[in-house]
Formats: C-alpha cells, structure tokens, sequence
C-alpha cells in the first residue's frame, strides 16, 4: 500500500509537470502593436473583424455589430487559460519548481501581451465599425 501512495504522488506530480509543459508550450508567439506598421506587418490572423451577418455592412439591429476576435488573440487567451488551469492543477502535487517557475514567468509575458492586443484589437474593431458604416 505504501508503494502505491508514492507511485500515486509521483505519477500526481508527473502530470503536473506535463500539463504545465504542454501549457508553456502552447504559448503562441504573436505580433504585437508598433507604430507604424510596415505594409503587411499584420495577416489576416493578427486582425479581428466583423462577422457579416445578412444585414452586412449594416449592423443587426437587436446585436449590433459582432465583433470576432483575431486568430492570434484567441491562440494567446487559450494558452493563458492553459497555464492558469495547469498551474491550478500542479498545485500541490510537488511538481517541479523550475516548470512552476517557467509556467508563471511565461503567463506573466502573455497576459501582457494579451493587454497590448486587446488595445490593437479594439482599434481595428472601431476602424471595422467605420468602414461598415
């Protein structure tokens, strides 16, 4: 029986220790605002927009427009809610303290990365906005 608590702990803390390296990972590596950007710095990925519903380019009238976020602002807020539940999950199981660490440094980065994207991301959906209306 006390074989199989430390087998338990071990294979607790090795799947800890995958969740949190797959995690780090999926972190995707985007492209982030600068001033000025050169013609075709941003592809279709870095760029959210409006869905076109039938009413297109007029908005719904009981919606307004809806808005959808670009690819590489959905892969970076999937991959910071992959850390955080790996972190959750690791939590406890004795996993190794270099992963915890690179899994915490690596979700810092991307959370402000998401912010400088969420910034980008509510220019282009007003620039999306103006050239609908």
């Amino acid at each position: 029986e006390e074989l199989v608590d430390e087998a338990m702990k071990f294979l607790s803390r090795l799947d800890g220790e995958l969740i949190l390296s797959r995690a780090i990972t999926s972190v995707p590596t985007v492209k982030l605002p600068v001033e000025n950007p050169e013609p075709g710095y941003y592809t279709e990925d870095d760029t959210g927009h409006i869905k076109e519903t039938e009413e297109y380019p007029a908005a719904p009238p009981e919606t307004g427009y809806i808005w959808e976020h670009s690819n590489a602002y959905n892969s970076l807020l999937a991959a910071i809610d992959a850390l955080k539940n790996g972190l959750q999950l690791s939590d406890g199981t004795g996993a190794n303290a270099q992963v915890i660490a690179d899994a915490k440094a690596k979700l810092s980065r991307a959370e402000k990365d998401l912010k400088q994207l969420d910034v980008k991301d509510q220019a282009d959906r007003q620039a999306a906005i103006d050239v609908a209306t």
